[in-house]
Formats: C-alpha cells, sequence, structure tokens
C-alpha cells in the first residue's frame, strides 16, 4: 500500500507526519540491509514530481499499488519485497503506458550505501562497530552523529538527484545527505571514541 503523506491519515503505529517516516538500517556482519518507508515520485506524462512524499506501507508480492497525479496520470507502484531497497513506478494515461519506467535505488539515491558507511568511518565513527547485530532507524542515527560529533545544526545542502526528475527528498533524507556532504566538505571535527 502507498499513500500520500497527509497529517490526517496514520499507519498502524499511528504516524502520520513526514517527520515520522524514514528508513531501518539492519546492521551485521559488517554489512547494512535499509527498509525504506518513505519515497518521492515522478509523473512521466506532465514530468513533475508529485508533491508531497508517499508512505510505503507493506507490498503484496512487490505490488506497492498506485497514485494519481493533478494531471490525471496514473503512477504504479512495485517495490522490492520485503525490505523496499527500491521502487519502480510506471505512468499511465487512459490505461496505456506512458513514458519510462522509473527505478528509483534507494541505496544510491538516499545514500545509504557502503560509500557513506566509509565516510563515516574516515571521521572515525564505525557503524558496525556502534551497531554491531542491531536493527536502528535513520533518525537515531543522525541523532547520535550529532550528538558524538558535536553538531547542532545540519546545514542544508543541495537534495536534487538529477536525472531522475525529482527536485525534494524526504527531510529525514535531505538531513542525512546534507551530513555527508557537510563530511565531504570537511565541515566537521573527526569524532574520538575514546573521549
Amino acid at each position: 500500500m502507498i499513500w500520500k503523506v497527509n497529517n490526517i491519515q496514520q499507519d498502524f503505529k499511528g504516524r502520520s507526519q513526514e517527520v515520522d517516516f524514514g528508513a531501518e538500517l539492519y546492521i551485521r556482519n559488517n554489512s547494512v540491509s535499509i527498509d525504506v518507508e518513505i519515497t518521492p515520485l515522478f509523473c512521466s506524462h506532465c514530468m513533475n514530481q508529485l508533491d508531497g512524499m508517499f508512505v510505503i506501507e507493506g507490498t503484496r508480492y512487490g505490488h506497492v499499488g498506485e497514485v494519481f497525479c493533478k494531471c490525471g496520470a496514473k503512477i504504479n507502484c512495485v517495490a522490492s519485497d520485503n525490505l523496499v531497497q527500491w521502487i519502480d513506478s510506471s505512468t499511465y494515461i487512459n490505461n496505456q503506458e506512458y513514458g519510462i519506467k522509473r527505478h528509483f535505488d534507494f541505496k544510491e539515491s538516499y545514500r545509504l550505501n557502503d560509500t557513506s558507511w566509509g565516510l563515516l568511518n574516515s571521521i572515525g565513527f564505525d557503524i558496525y562497530k556502534e551497531y554491531s547485530n542491531q536493527k536502528i532507524n535513520l533518525s537515531k542515527l543522525l541523532f547520535d552523529l550529532k550528538l558524538k560529533l558535536n553538531i547542532e545544526h545540519i546545514k542544508n545542502h543541495t537534495n536534487t538527484k538529477k536525472g531522475l526528475g525529482i527536485n525534494k527528498l524526504p527531510a529525514i533524507i535531505t538531513d542525512w545527505v546534507s551530513l555527508l556532504e557537510m563530511i565531504e566538505k570537511k565541515e566537521i571535527t573527526p569524532y574520538n571514541s575514546g573521549s
């Protein structure tokens, strides 16, 4: 099931606002698996990102559901089954597929990948040691990083995913990508795990 975050409709945990949704990280054996709960969507008919963000709440053999663009197109969504690591969307007009199928790989687009874990390691934060054999939410990882790195405010950097037509990401992902960009620009003092 997929639905637009509207501060009214709630999931089975009672969550209804964009800030309530993010990604779960499963850390085990020096590997991180992700399960993403929120995504932007794009319409291949009007060539615009749909307003708002959409919650991915379970799949039925990968089928998530459909939403409608304000231009009248239907966007059919399919995601990886079990752990949501990607979503494919196809646009339909009058029951005919229109344009190209879009593939949104969350590991790459949300920077929840080995390159990012290595970047954290470069400043002294080893995600595999900190959360060995644990499941954590991305918001907890961000909270812990801000605390351990003494960051009061994350500078909001660009969050445009060029080539995908996506110009706005979920708030938690914007914060995550911005934190990584701060590390890349050496705006963050390395973490000393011994202090």
